[in-house]
């Protein structure tokens, strides 16, 4: 059988992808030829989650309530649940019906996603997966202050730690109000 993926964003609501990957592919292929679709490395932690919900409209993208966790990498964190890696895992073993949603997060800390909604299930194999419609702008894949964090060898740069931030050399302790602080009995 051969999958349809829808793919938008939340961040840009004229973004749009459409792939088609064999059922019998991994989510490893799935997550390769969604990066490629839009123009991401392949350098960061991503995941896939399966959903519970199968709320119609997709403007409430909100009510998709992640379920499993398909990640690239086993971390080692012991859970309560099965691990499930992205090369070992087919499609087929989770998606199998038309309209089953997956989130895909594309930067772990911000919790960044792409929605991904299986449009059509066609008869026939497919030996390369492909991106069959390309609409609109994808979003960014890191911030800017991810970029920064990224990119820097100078930790000071990367939070701009000067007199803005913390105020001017004009601290004057007097105009600190110490209640509710414990504070050892020395003088400041």
């Amino acid at each position: 059988m051969v999958y349809k993926f829808t793919i938008k964003s939340d961040e840009n609501s004229h973004f749009l992808r459409e792939i088609e990957i064999d059922s019998s592919a991994t989510f490893l292929d799935l997550q390769k030829i969604l990066l490629t679709s839009v123009g991401f490395d392949s350098n960061e932690l991503t995941s896939f989650f399966t959903v519970t919900d199968k709320d119609e409209d997709y403007e409430l993208w909100s009510r998709w309530n992640m379920k499993q966790e398909i990640t690239l990498i086993d971390m080692g964190f012991s859970t309560d649940c099965d691990v499930y890696i992205m090369e070992n895992t087919y499609l087929d073993e989770f998606i199998n019906d038309e309209k089953q949603r997956l989130i895909f997060v594309f930067e772990q800390i911000t919790e960044r996603v792409l929605y991904l909604e299986l449009e059509e299930i066609k008869a026939g194999t497919l030996d390369t997966p492909k991106c069959v419609k390309k609409q609109g702008t994808p979003p960014k894949q890191r911030t800017d202050q991810q970029e920064i964090v990224r990119n820097s060898t100078d930790t000071s740069d990367i939070f701009n730690l000067d007199d803005d931030m913390y105020g001017s050399e004009d601290f004057d302790s007097s105009e600190l109000d110490l209640d509710g602080f414990e504070l050892p009995d020395t003088e400041l």
